[in-house]
């Protein structure tokens, strides 16, 4: 009998991916997908109850509650969801995945059922990341040729009834097995735990695609979702910038008949909802003015994490300006007392407008 695999996200303004998402997951043999949504402003509910008409194993929760409980409980609003999660829904397993982690094999071609079954139903498997490198096309999944790297991270699919001690975002802490997708014993480093060591570390036929940098104006747009648990107005996991280059990527290609048949089940599963899908394209591209407004207010809220996020990035107006704001070493209290100014100015004034607005932003 085939298992019956769960997939659970938490999504926060994810209107512009979470259709073409789920068609990828559903194509690889995923079976149900619960949705806990989290501070979202755009249209990713009404996109999630468009899939729950033409398909049926979809489900979505709010979980705004967690932001307003104790510290220690709001800063770990994954782990609560997980388990949350893991305990109420029906499923044989669960898988935890965010909007930008996509579950693939090396053919293409095989599902994650196949996966299980081969591994003789194992209590937790631990996929590896590939990431993918900056692409230019913006709101492209895959593609027959793409740039991976390999990370030390992944996140695991877990089966009902193992005995979890505790919740983790990548592996959790049990006392029954845990293996990597092709049967080999899963290790950790000592520090930090949740990482692969290196002594297991390999590129394999079943792993998950973090995919955390898309195209620069999407990443851009997407700097500003924050982190689930997190209270600060950018993430606070893309330190090492814009990402496009790296000394140990390797090509994974897709040939040309797979990809196809790939590209129209998507096309096909997400047809009714394509207008919705283009709209949340087109808004989510426009926030890269929002961010540019918002550079001197992230500056004063962590200007180490901005400038280290923002490292790779090509756009000459975002650079100059934290170049701008360098100089002049803002306080909080100064932006305090310039912010109505900053709420007022977009991309089209002229470059003479920001020096005299910086001007008296520093004074």
């Amino acid at each position: 009998m085939l298992p019956k695999v769960c997939v659970v996200s938490i999504v926060k303004d994810e209107a512009s991916y979470i259709a073409d998402w789920v068609a990828h997951h559903v194509y690889f043999g995923f079976d149900n997908f619960h949705f806990v949504v989290n501070r979202t402003t755009d249209a990713t509910v009404s996109i999630i109850e468009g899939l729950a008409k033409v398909y049926s194993g979809i489900t979505y929760e709010f979980a705004d509650w967690i932001d307003i409980c104790h510290p220690k409980l709001s800063g770990s609003m994954q782990q609560i969801s997980y388990a949350k999660a893991y305990l109420e829904l029906d499923a044989d397993y669960f898988m935890f995945l965010d909007l930008d982690e996509y579950w693939a094999s090396n053919d293409f071609t095989s599902c994650v059922k196949k996966n299980i079954i081969s591994n003789d139903f194992p209590n937790v498997i631990y996929y590896q990341w590939h990431a993918e490198l900056g692409v230019q096309e913006a709101f492209k999944n895959f593609a027959e040729d793409n740039r991976y790297y390999l990370m030390s991270l992944g996140k695991s699919l877990i089966k009902k009834g193992t005995n979890i001690d505790m919740f983790r975002i990548h592996v959790p802490v049990t006392s029954d097995g845990i293996i990597m997708s092709d049967g080999t014993p899963f290790k950790a480093k000592v520090k930090p735990p949740q990482f692969v060591h290196p002594d297991v570390s390999a590129v394999r036929d079943e792993f998950v695609v973090h995919r955390m940098f898309r195209s620069e104006k999407e990443y851009l747009s997407k700097l500003m979702n924050g982190s689930p648990g997190s209270k600060k107005s950018i993430k606070h996991n893309r330190k090492k910038g814009f990402v496009t280059q790296h000394a140990s990527e390797f090509n994974f290609s897709i040939d040309s008949e797979t990809f196809n048949k790939y590209e129209e089940f998507v096309t096909s599963f997400t047809s009714t909802l394509r207008t919705d899908i283009r709209i949340a394209q087109e808004r989510l591209l426009a926030r890269n003015d929002d961010l540019y407004v918002s550079i001197p207010s992230l500056y004063v809220q962590d200007s180490s994490l901005l400038k280290s996020s923002l490292t790779g990035i090509s756009d000459g107006d975002i650079m100059d300006l934290v170049e701008d704001l360098d100089n002049m070493e803002p306080s909080h209290e100064s932006y305090q007392n310039r912010s109505q100014y900053y709420s007022s100015i977009n991309r089209e004034m002229p470059a003479k407008a920001f020096k005299i607005g910086l001007g008296s932003f520093s004074s």
